[in-house]
């Protein structure tokens, strides 16, 4: 606000990245989570003490959609605008696959993606049904190399032991649902953009 002041003349942007954290609904806070109260209030009074401030501008990210319950809606009017930019497609979702494997020396070494094409696909074709985004697949992606190591380790034929689909499928059973909460089709007056990240 200050330097708003200052320089009135110059565009500012306070950008907030999980904001959600700061949008605690007041009846989520509870009795032990007071100072999450705190932060919404701050925060509100902050929002409100600019408003009338055209050359300050705050962008909220979140993977949390706002009609889950999960985001307060007091906090929400105070923003003109929401935008939804899409999840990812199944080859947006395959290629995320591919990148976060590129080190993995057992999936390389052994043609992991080119041998197993259409489980693959398949496996892809699941996480664009669940609605998973790019931060689940780095998820799914890290236990499977987990559950893969605790195998190796145990083995008595190292050599022989190949990364299979079994420990994508495992990792999508123990993950569970997507970070994001999403729910239902967005409000009506959510703008649809696409773009190969995951919701805001």
């Amino acid at each position: 606000k200050k330097q708003a002041e200052k320089h009135p003349d110059k565009k500012f942007v306070v950008g907030f990245n999980e904001i959600d954290s700061l949008l605690v609904p007041r009846e989520k806070c509870g009795a032990n989570n007071l100072h999450l109260a705190e932060n919404r209030t701050a925060f509100l009074n902050g929002l409100d003490d600019i408003a009338n401030f055209s050359n300050i501008k705050i962008v909220g990210t979140t993977n949390v959609h706002p009609e889950s319950g999960n985001l307060d809606k007091a906090s929400l009017s105070r923003f003109k605008n929401m935008i939804e930019i899409e999840l990812p497609t199944e080859k947006e979702l395959k290629a995320a696959l591919e990148f976060h494997f590129k080190d993995a020396e057992n999936v390389v070494k052994h043609k992991f993606f080119e041998n197993n094409k259409t489980t693959v696909n398949a496996f892809v074709k699941k996480l664009r049904e669940n609605k998973y985004s790019q931060r689940d697949v780095e998820d799914i992606v890290k236990k499977a190399s987990s559950e893969f190591a605790i195998d190796i380790n145990n083995s008595k034929n190292i050599a022989n032991e190949k990364f299979d689909i079994k420990y994508l499928e495992k990792a999508f059973d123990l993950k569970g649902p997507t970070t994001g909460s999403i729910a239902g089709e967005p409000i009506p007056r959510w703008q649809n953009i696409k773009a190969p990240t995951e919701q805001i």
